[in-house]
């Protein structure tokens, strides 16, 4: 071997593994902060969090609100009039279980609320206690409930899981090898077949065949391919 090849075979790992695993360690830190907020601020009421997502239907709160509208509400100790919040319809009334998102504009959360819609001429026919509102407005995000509804759709969820498999398919796997081997290594073949040249330059000499040594064998005219040296009987 000469000194350039061993040069290059006992160099060590290059800076681009390094960084790839410095990359990868940030990745990794800031979906798991990104994980750890959500689980604390954003996961829903279902999932025992203290969120709750909203979809806005209808002009009952324009101008503040528009239909489409995503907001995010949080359950609050206590409720005031002026704030607005998202309230189930009292248990025995028509409506029941029905969730609203209006103004509070009297009342108390004992003997329930008065709520109003900002573009309502009336005050709301129900009355809901503290026990009824599902949280105090938060976040909104403007025509993010379309995206919900979008994704909610059957539709929606068979092309992304469509979309997925075929990326699956057609994508190939990102090869991880270094980018210098280190000395005493030895090559792996990390798929199947293992398409490389030692494997293709073993196989080729294990099924390498001479074609006297072919000839020789009694196996007849029919899997004999005729050559002009072959006797008369193999060339019928």
């Amino acid at each position: 071997m000469s000194a350039k090849k061993a040069a290059a075979v006992a160099a060590p790992r290059g800076p681009s593994v390094t960084n790839r695993r410095l990359v990868n360690g940030l990745l990794f830190l800031g979906v798991l902060a990104a994980f750890t907020g959500w689980f604390f601020t954003l996961r829903p009421g279902g999932l025992g969090g203290p969120a709750g997502y909203i979809l806005v239907r209808g002009v009952s709160m324009v101008p503040t609100y528009h239909a489409g509208d995503l907001v995010i509400v949080r359950r609050e100790a206590s409720y005031s009039p002026g704030e607005i919040v998202a309230y189930r319809v009292p248990q025995g009334e028509i409506g029941a279980g029905v969730i609203l998102i209006h103004r509070i504009v009297g009342g108390s959360g004992a003997q329930g609320f008065t709520m109003k819609g900002d573009n309502n001429p009336a005050t709301d026919p129900w009355h809901p206690t503290y026990m009824d509102v599902v949280g105090k407005a938060w976040i909104i995000v403007s025509k993010g409930g379309l995206v919900l509804l979008f994704l909610h759709s059957p539709l929606a969820l068979a092309s992304l899981a469509t979309g997925i498999a075929i990326a699956y398919i057609l994508v190939p796997a990102e090869r991880k090898e270094e980018d210098t081997p280190r000395v005493g290594a030895t090559t792996k073949s990390r798929g199947w077949p293992p398409f490389d040249r030692r494997w293709i330059s073993r196989t080729a000499a294990r099924l390498r065949v001479s074609r006297r040594s072919l000839r020789d064998q009694p196996l007849g005219p029919r899997w004999c391919v005729p050559h002009p040296d072959d006797p008369p009987i193999l060339r019928r």
